[in-house]
């Protein structure tokens, strides 16, 4: 506890700002005046889609094999995979997978320090 008796730590109230001024920037530019923004955001929901569709439909949650292969069919990330590891190294999909990672934490660490001032 501090001297004047608070307690350490975030508050409720604080907590809740920070996640609405999170929200805020996450739908910055999103305001759903222009069809472009509406395609772009049904598109996301798509892969979305996919990527849960292709994580529930593996053999640990029930599926059969063939069921498994049929879904491989409707699974983007494995349709590109198999179509570029023809002719890309697989060293390069996982240099692309860190990049990824390093960009996403360096969102959240921008997002961060856009609230802290």
């Amino acid at each position: 506890r501090f001297a004047g008796g608070q307690r350490a730590g975030m508050t409720f109230e604080s907590m809740q700002e920070h996640m609405f001024g999170l929200f805020y920037v996450l739908t910055e530019g999103a305001d759903g005046s222009n069809d472009g923004s509406k395609v772009f955001s049904m598109l996301l929901l798509t892969i979305d889609m996919l990527q849960v569709v292709r994580t529930l439909g593996t053999i640990r949650f029930g599926w059969t094999v063939e069921s498994q292969a049929l879904l491989r069919w409707f699974d983007l990330i494995a349709l590109i995979t198999d179509q570029l590891r023809r002719w890309v190294p697989y060293v390069c999909f996982y240099v692309l997978a860190v990049v990824l990672v390093i960009a996403a934490m360096a969102d959240a660490i921008y997002v961060v320090k856009l609230f802290r001032d």
